[in-house]
């Protein structure tokens, strides 16, 4: 039903200007024009719903019928409009979900990649290797000739260094080794031999003198202490001496 339709209609039917119904109702013509035109904006208007009375009572037509459809067709627009609204928040809110997975997405993978970059090293471990004797091949001897006698480790140290001493570990023990004024430091493993050579003297630290075991020119001592951990030595061609508050 169209509004405007009607109640123009009715005002030609009685031979009525725009002018005449603006004198008698006091609506201005303007208005007048939009209610015949059914122009009545995107929005409900409780002085245009007073007009739409005012102009049908002038005329003398029931105005509730219009009056109904007035606010039927803006309750129409109201649907229409919150219908909109909710599929443009559907839309925002898929929208955003698609961007938070994104984010989770990328974070995830940058996570492997730098979980992959930083794999666990192995521990090395580094041992200490004493230097191999190199021992050389038999020789065969022409019949009736006799072997050359060859000499005894500790013979040929004590023959070639006034101080030879040879170190057993029974333990680990760290060392404070100085040999003919020249210092260096290191530890001694259980089940360990460390040989030390001379001209003029070797002394000694002993970080842990329990577990370690000398034989000095050839003699052993046997343990360096059995009573003291900390202890110093010095060795020398004329004997050996205990160095006081090492």
């Amino acid at each position: 039903m169209s509004i405007g339709k009607i109640l123009r209609e009715e005002r030609e039917k009685r031979n009525l200007a725009l002018e005449d119904i603006s004198k008698e109702t006091l609506i201005r013509e303007y208005y007048l024009e939009k209610i015949e035109n059914d122009d009545f904006g995107s929005e409900f208007d409780g002085f245009i719903l007073s007009y739409i009375k005012k102009y049908a009572d002038f005329l003398g037509i029931d105005s509730q019928p219009l009056l109904s459809e007035y606010k039927e067709l803006f309750k129409k627009k109201e649907i229409v409009y919150k219908t909109k609204n909710k599929n443009i928040g559907l839309i925002v809110l898929v929208i955003v979900l698609l961007i938070i997975i994104g984010i989770v997405l990328v974070i995830v993978q940058k996570s492997k990649n730098s979980g992959s970059s930083f794999a666990p090293k192995e521990n090395i471990t580094q041992t200490e290797t004493l230097p191999q004797k190199t021992e050389s091949p038999p020789q065969t001897n022409s019949p009736g000739q006799k072997a050359p006698s060859t000499p005894t480790t500790s013979q040929t140290e004590n023959l070639v260094y006034p101080v030879s001493i040879t170190l057993k570990g029974n333990g680990r023990c760290w060392l404070g080794i100085t040999v003919d004024g020249k210092y260096t430091q290191r530890f001694i493993n259980a089940n360990e031999t460390l040989e030390l050579h001379a001209n003029n003297y070797i002394q000694i630290r002993f970080g842990n003198a329990k577990v370690v075991s000398v034989i000095y020119n050839g003699k052993d001592l046997g343990i360096v202490s059995s009573s003291e951990t900390v202890v110093e030595y010095k060795y020398t061609p004329n004997g050996v001496e205990k160095i006081k508050n090492p």
